[in-house]
């Protein structure tokens, strides 16, 4: 309740700032808006994506997406120059060591040469984006962006399962664990 709430308050009020001061403005959002596509393709800014509101996990993606729909209606409804930057899973400088993503967790086992112990499938599909290429997409969408449109910030050649990015990882920098 509390993140979904946050998430469509804090966007609502941060666009009346905007949008009183005459200022541009961007949301961080997050690829989550799309839900968990079936698809074998990176994800494309037309898709409109499907979240279960009947998850308590889904108020993530359910603010992201409410926060979303307020900046373009901000844009169309009171003209505000706004940008939306779907941001995917961010990897790179300053990630910490012990943090529990499955990044970070391939990460650990190649270099502690221990075996992955997956809590899924690993069939899961996602991108990741660099951190630096990251602020990059960000700062391109609010500069060279048009006002009211919605921008992925990721890299698709990255879009991989969970299960096929850890046995490429291992392949190439660990062969010994899986």
């Amino acid at each position: 309740v509390e993140t979904f709430e946050i998430i469509v308050s804090g966007t609502r009020k941060m666009l009346e700032l905007a949008r009183r001061k005459n200022a541009r403005f961007i949301l961080l959002s997050s690829v989550e808006v799309y839900g968990t596509p079936d698809s074998d393709e990176p994800i494309s800014e037309e898709l409109v994506g499907a979240i279960d509101c009947m998850n308590v996990r889904s108020g993530y993606p359910l603010g992201k997406k409410g926060a979303e729909f307020l900046t373009h209606a901000y844009s169309k409804e009171y003209g505000c120059d706004v940008r939306i930057a779907r941001i995917s899973a961010i990897q790179g400088l300053y990630q910490s060591y012990e943090e529990l993503r499955i990044f970070n967790e391939i990460a650990r086992c190649i270099i502690e040469n221990k075996n992955l112990v997956m809590k899924s499938d690993g069939k899961s599909k996602k991108s990741i984006v660099y951190t630096l290429d990251a602020v990059s997409g960000v700062l391109t969408a609010l500069f060279k962006g048009k006002s009211g449109e919605a921008y992925n910030v990721t890299n698709p050649q990255t879009f991989l399962s969970m299960k096929d990015m850890a046995e490429y990882l291992f392949k190439t920098f660990n062969p010994k664990v899986s």
